[in-house]
C-alpha cells in the first residue's frame, strides 16, 4: 500500500476529483478526512470507504472561511493525531465570462474558494506538518492556470494564482520537509463541468471538434487526477516539489 500509515485531508471530497482521491487513498492505506460543504456527499464517500474496510471521517466545512479551515485541521488531529497529506481540491466555477461581463459577486466567489481557500487551508495545515516532520501538499490548479481560455476570467485568474502560490510554498517550506505541487487537469467531466458539457454535446460538430483538440482523442476522468494525486502524496515523489503536473491528454502540449 502506497499510503500506509498516512493521514490525508482532502477538501472538495464529496464529488469529482476529491471523491475519487478519497476512495483511492483509503484503498492505498491512508486514513482519510473528507471535507466538503455538502454533508450528505462527504458522508456518502466516508461510508463507501468504511464499507471497504478503510478508516475515514467527514468534516463539513467551507474552505473560504478561516475558522472552518482551523477546525478541519483540529478535527483531523483529534481523530488521527497528524496530517501527512493535504489534497487542496475544493473549487467552484460560477462564471464563464470575460472581464466586462463578470459580476463582482462571481469574481469574489471564485477567488474566495479557488485561491483564498487554498491559502487558508494551507495556513492551517502547514504548522501541523512542521510539527510532525513534513508532508505533501497537492493543490488542484488547472490547465486554465497555465494557458488562457476564452470567457474564463475569474477561473483563469484563480487557478493561475494557485499554481504560483504552490511554487512559493514549495520554496518556503522545503526546509521543513514539506513538498507542495499542483495538478493541472484538462477537460474532465465532473459535477463542476457537467452542465457545460451537456450543453456542448447538443451541437454534435462542436462536441466532436472539442474532443478532437485533445491529442489522445478523449476526455479524462476523475480517476486520472486521483492517480496523479496519489503519486504526489506517496513517498515515490519524495524528490518532487513545486511542479505543475499536467493531466490533460496532451492538450497543453
Amino acid at each position: 500500500m502506497r499510503l500506509r500509515n498516512k493521514v490525508a485531508l482532502i477538501t472538495g471530497a464529496g464529488t469529482g476529483f476529491g471523491a475519487a482521491a478519497a476512495i483511492l487513498f483509503a484503498k492505498e492505506g491512508a486514513k482519510v478526512v473528507a471535507v466538503g460543504r455538502r454533508k450528505n456527499l462527504i458522508e456518502n464517500v466516508v461510508a463507501r470507504i468504511r464499507k471497504a474496510g478503510g478508516k475515514a471521517i467527514a468534516v463539513q466545512a467551507d474552505v473560504s472561511k478561516a475558522l472552518d479551515c482551523e477546525r478541519m485541521a483540529a478535527e483531523t488531529l483529534k481523530a488521527f493525531k497528524k496530517i501527512d497529506v493535504l489534497f487542496n481540491n475544493a473549487g467552484v466555477h460560477p462564471s464563464r465570462t470575460g472581464v466586462t461581463d463578470t459580476t463582482l459577486e462571481a469574481w469574489n466567489e471564485t477567488l474566495a474558494v479557488n485561491l483564498t481557500g487554498v491559502f487558508l487551508v494551507m495556513k492551517s495545515v502547514i504548522p501541523v506538518m512542521i510539527k510532525s516532520g513534513g508532508g505533501s501538499i497537492i493543490n488542484t490548479s488547472s490547465t486554465a492556470g497555465i494557458r488562457s481560455a476564452p470567457n474564463r476570467a475569474p477561473y483563469c485568474a484563480s487557478k493561475g494564482g494557485v499554481s504560483l502560490l504552490t511554487k512559493n510554498v514549495a520554496i518556503d517550506y522545503a526546509k521543513h520537509n514539506i513538498r507542495c505541487s499542483a495538478i493541472c487537469p484538462g477537460p474532465i467531466e465532473t459535477g463542476l463541468t457537467h452542465k457545460y458539457y451537456v450543453n456542448m454535446r447538443k451541437d454534435a460538430k462542436k462536441w466532436k471538434d472539442f474532443v478532437a483538440q485533445v491529442p489522445l482523442g478523449c476526455l479524462g476522468d476523475s480517476d486520472d487526477v486521483a492517480y496523479a494525486a496519489l503519486y504526489l502524496a506517496s513517498d515515490e515523489s519524495k524528490w518532487v516539489t513545486g511542479i505543475d503536473l499536467i493531466v490533460d491528454g496532451g492538450l497543453v502540449a
